[in-house]
């Protein structure tokens, strides 16, 4: 009945402390099947533990066994040690999820990545779908690892002033991270996004596809969190009207054009409206659909 997982954590980390190398991938991999109740208790604390952790150079993932462990904690932890979430349902999924991290963790080409963003005058970013973010001296977004043939997402929300007739430089971009094949060699990227207006296209802009898709894809992982808030609060039909408007939206989406995604996540959004019943939401379902919401805003829709 006692779970320390502070205790755990710190002496793994005093494990990887003993071969610790500079300019190598230096992990922990937390498993537990229950919530912190020994040791340290305090979620704040644990967070914080795990962020100094990734800011020595030791990445922290967590693993959640069966239906007794503290999703929120979990995730959060690994978000702030540098690392990644798993669910575990049951005891005979270990080995394969285990593999799919250790895999990861050899195919890794790229730490400690964040965007630099500064909008240009008469800019405003007003929103950032999909990593969270913080405003310092521009926008600052902290992206997890990257994986060899991977493709980071990250959509922006931009109000544009009404621009004149020509090509204008609307936000500044600066990429920074850790070369995993050049012993975390520090890189350092600019770019800038630039758009040409014409009175022609002025009161028609043109639409993209993919842009669309993703921005839906990632409401709906907003609409998952947002129905599990309110399941836990006993509002089953106020989770399960917001599921059925973004349904709504992906369905007429999905109908403009066959693609597997769009597919997928029309499947998974009716599973989930089905969750939203006092019988069928349960400890195991509300694991799901969180561990779900949290592949799909790191762009790891796959990995369930």
């Amino acid at each position: 009945g006692c779970t320390n997982i502070s205790g755990g954590m710190l002496m793994c980390l005093k494990e990887v402390r003993t071969m610790y190398r500079e300019g190598q991938i230096n992990r922990v991999l937390l498993l537990t099947d229950g919530q912190a109740n020994t040791g340290v208790t305090s979620h704040k604390q644990l967070i914080k533990k795990a962020g100094a952790m990734s800011g020595s150079g030791v990445a922290l993932s967590t693993f959640g066994l069966g239906e007794d462990f503290e999703e929120e904690l979990l995730m959060a932890m690994a978000e702030a040690g540098g690392g990644n979430f798993y669910y575990i349902q049951s005891p005979d999924q270990v080995p394969g999820i285990f593999e799919q991290e250790l895999s990861g963790l050899l195919n890794t080409i790229a730490q400690n990545l964040t965007i630099k963003l500064k909008p240009t005058a008469g800019i405003q970013l007003s929103g950032v779908l999909g990593y969270p973010f913080s405003v310092e001296d521009g926008v600052l977004i902290n992206l997890p690892d990257i994986y060899s043939g991977e493709t980071k997402i990250v959509l922006l929300e931009l109000q544009v002033s009404p621009l004149k007739e020509g090509t204008h430089r609307l936000i500044d971009f600066e990429l920074e991270y850790a070369d995993v094949r050049q012993n975390l060699a520090f890189v350092n990227l600019k770019a800038s996004l630039e758009v040409a207006c014409t009175e022609e296209n002025s009161a028609n802009p043109a639409e993209n596809f993919e842009v669309l898709k993703h921005v839906e894809l990632f409401r709906s992982a907003d609409a998952k969190e947002q129905a599990i808030r309110l399941a836990d609060q006993g509002d089953f039909e106020g989770g399960k009207n917001v599921l059925n408007l973004q349904l709504k939206n992906i369905s007429n989406l999905a109908q403009m054009v066959d693609d597997q995604d769009l597919t997928e996540e029309v499947k998974e959004l009716k599973e989930n409206i089905s969750y939203m019943d006092a019988t069928l939401f349960s400890n195991e379902s509300r694991k799901q659909m969180s561990f779900n919401v949290y592949n799909q805003k790191r762009g790891r829709k796959g990995s369930k």
